[in-house]
């Protein structure tokens, strides 16, 4: 027992938050804590714990370490000087404000510094109704509530908008026609693109506290070949992207904010590609970026040392600030893939910490719906914080620290970072993810798009026996409802190895019985498992998110289960001779990656995996 008392008021309240959350018990009889500035450490004896501490979030770190074994003096020597989570907002499944709350106290444990809120159109603009309009907006209230949530920790929270590019949701509305260039990019140029740029800015600056702001900026490929091009004529996309970018950091010095941006459109617009090992950015370009800029070099996937050696020295040629954003891998599926964090995010945090660049920024993407949940990536924000604070550990150091934090096993993250990979598939290149099982989910059982990247029996089993596994962590009190979703998506996959294979070979030997018994009792056992997994879908969204977004899920496996009812009628009119044959098997199963040649390496190219559910679900137009 501990108790609290001895603390300055500062760290008192955050304290006992953390205690109740982490199960560290207190009590008035306890051992006393205290606290004094100074190099981050712990020291616990018979009858004292003493916690030495620069910042706040060392303190909340040292107070964590209380879930383990700790005897004598522990130190650490962080290694950054900023360590963040960016939590996306915009591809549905908005937080609530308990779990964002939640996830407050969670990044504390870890040692977080700061959260960015990742808000294309999902934060509420006042004189704006449609800016986020049913999508689940943060209101003003909400946000200035969850700043001063925040603030216990000394975890800063950092608005994280776009001010040119990924604003496909807002342009949906004609209101914003004016302002549209082309796709999901702004007007360049525009008084009318900046004085509603400048009531973002106002929003900011109202709802928070911090003066730092992430601009945006990504991704604007298509910058000046729309309304542009019709309003000016053709001009280089660097000049576009660098008088924008003059304007709106006008406008965030206006509103005493110090920007940072994605870096991207600069290595685009040079090369014509992102990631590049030679080469080296022109010096008019770095000269005309403004200098109180901070930019972010994103870098997800990249295995290669050399390669990402030559990024971080490219983008250390600016005259600017540069910070680092890697991935906690949880877009494009169900299921985050932590051990790609694991190997990859720590390699790329070493290379960061050996080349100067201690601004470190964990982002967790949601790409497609955002069907994991917001805790699926907890093992990979522990690679993260473990990396910055302590550098080099072991496996057993990491799962430990993980289970004291989390209360649940590193197990089964483990279990469920298979689910890319069944038999027949090697695996991965490091940074690389298929995100195959979502491809599986939602292919067609008649079409059988996959087929031949599947082999059966192996799947099958592959399978079952990981639905089988992840049982036993189901209950678990704090994350269980994150294993059932894996657990159903496994159960639903060890039948959608099996069908398509066995009603191709059925019709193709003109087998009626067979045909029958799996219209009869394997889709509708297929059906029962999509019911299941949908159950597991809702109940996930409902604990962590709000409303909006859950539709698209419902939608998606909503309309799965309707098209296998459909499949089952074809499959009966066929055998009952109503139709003479079905169109779809008579078609040839080609490989969904195109390659010209069978072989044993199932696994697909990157990009072949094709995970969003369009793709998956048809190559027809939805």
């Amino acid at each position: 027992m501990y108790k609290l008392d001895l603390l300055p008021a500062e760290l008192k309240t955050g304290a006992a938050e953390l205690c109740s959350m982490l199960e560290i018990p207190i009590s008035d009889g306890g051992i006393p804590i205290t606290a004094k500035h100074g190099d981050m450490s712990i020291e616990k004896g018979a009858n004292s714990v003493e916690i030495t501490y620069g910042t706040k979030p060392q303190f909340f770190r040292m107070l964590s370490m209380l879930t383990g074994k700790i005897e004598g003096k522990y130190c650490e020597n962080p290694r950054q000087t900023m360590l963040c989570y960016m939590a996306d907002q915009s591809r549905n499944a908005v937080m609530n404000t308990d779990t964002a709350k939640r996830m407050i106290r969670y990044l504390a444990a870890l040692g977080f510094d700061s959260l960015m809120l990742y808000t294309e159109d999902t934060y509420e603009v006042k004189g704006q109704p449609y800016f986020g309009y049913m999508r689940g907006r943060w209101t003003e209230s909400e946000l200035i509530e969850l700043v001063e949530y925040g603030e216990m920790f000394g975890i800063e929270l950092i608005p994280c908008i776009q001010t040119l590019a990924h604003l496909a949701r807002m342009m949906r509305w004609k209101c914003y026609k004016d302002i549209i260039d082309c796709n999901d990019i702004l007007l360049a140029g525009d008084e009318k693109t900046y004085a509603f740029i400048e009531e973002t800015f106002k929003t900011c600056a109202k709802c928070f506290k911090s003066r730092r702001i992430n601009i945006g900026l990504d991704e604007a490929h298509m910058l000046g070949l729309g309304k542009y091009l019709d309003k000016n004529g053709y001009h280089n996309r660097s000049d576009i992207m660098l008088a924008h970018l003059k304007k709106v950091c006008e406008i965030a010095e206006k509103y005493d904010f110090h920007p940072m941006m994605w870096s991207d459109m600069f290595f685009r617009i040079a090369f014509g590609t992102y990631y590049v090992k030679t080469g080296e950015i022109t010096k008019d370009v770095i000269d005309k970026v403004p200098q109180n800029l901070t930019l972010i070099y994103w870098d997800y996937y990249t295995p290669d040392k050399e390669m990402f050696s030559h990024m971080v020295k490219c983008h250390k040629s600016f005259n600017n600030p540069v910070a680092f954003a890697g991935g906690c891998h949880k877009w494009g599926g169900f299921i985050a893939n932590n051990m790609v964090t694991y190997e990859l995010e720590s390699m790329h945090i070493d290379e960061c910490m050996k080349e100067g660049l201690t601004q470190i920024i964990a982002t967790g993407w949601g790409d497609d719906g955002a069907e994991a949940a917001h805790f699926s990536i907890a093992p990979g924000l522990a690679v993260y914080a473990e990396k910055c604070y302590k550098g080099n550990f072991d496996r057993e150091w990491f799962d430990k620290r993980f289970e004291n934090i989390f209360k649940i096993p590193m197990k089964p993250f483990e279990i469920m970072d298979a689910v890319d990979c069944p038999p027949g598939f090697k695996k991965a290149e490091t940074g690389r993810r298929t995100y195959f099982h979502k491809s599986m989910v939602y292919f067609d059982v008649l079409t059988g798009l996959l087929n031949k990247h599947i082999k059966r029996d192996e799947a099958q089993k592959f399978y079952a026996d990981m639905a089988q596994a992840l049982e036993p962590y189901c209950d678990n009190k704090n994350f269980g409802y994150i294993v059932e979703v894996a657990r159903s998506v496994a159960g639903l996959l060890s039948y959608k190895a099996t069908i398509p294979h066995d009603l191709r070979t059925a019709y193709d030997k003109k087998d009626k019985n067979t045909l029958a018994a799996l219209a009869q009792k394997d889709i509708p056992s297929l059906i029962e498992a999509a019911d299941k997994l949908l159950k597991a879908v809702e109940a996930q969204w409902r604990r962590e998110s709000r409303a909006f977004g859950l539709e698209v899920q419902q939608l998606r496996i909503g309309g799965m289960k309707q098209r296998l009812n459909g499949v089952i009628d074809v499959i009966i009119a066929y055998c009952d001779g109503t139709i003479d044959k079905i169109d779809e098997l008579e078609e040839q199963v080609l490989w969904y990656d195109c390659r010209t040649e069978d072989g044993d390496d199932l696994t697909p190219e990157r990009g072949t995996g094709y995970s969003g559910w369009r793709s998956s679900s048809t190559v027809n137009i939805i």
